[in-house]
């Protein structure tokens, strides 16, 4: 029971990052930014997805009594502010990713070297 403890927030977080890392590094059709930096910004992004996933279950818990008003509804409207909060995170990570690429190229015109 003990190491159950530790991997079940470690193994989610792996898979994410690794499907992450997959994603951004096949989702451009053009230039692929380099594993090194997808791995970076999958693991940041993944750190927000895991908060806000975290905060909606927060919200879930701690305030059932707003179904009392709404009703069902009330479920169905925070699920889908959920899904919007992650596509964000996706795509504030697509846009991080990108500047990555482009201050490497300009790092890489200005000084005529490159940082790998």
């Amino acid at each position: 029971m003990q190491t159950w403890s530790w991997t079940k927030y470690v193994i989610p977080f792996l898979a994410l990052t690794v499907y992450l890392t997959i994603f951004y590094l096949f989702a451009p059709n053009t230039n692929h930014p380099t594993v090194p930096s997808a791995f970076v910004v999958s693991s940041l992004v993944t750190v927000a997805w895991l908060a806000a996933t975290g905060i909606y279950s927060w919200f879930i818990m701690i305030i059932p009594s707003i179904g009392d008003v709404y009703g069902p509804l009330m479920g169905l409207f925070v699920l889908f502010s959920w899904f919007s909060w992650i596509i964000y995170i996706i795509i504030v990570g697509l846009c991080l990713l990108k500047s990555w690429q482009e201050r490497e190229m300009l790092w890489e015109e200005y000084c005529g070297c490159s940082d790998h």
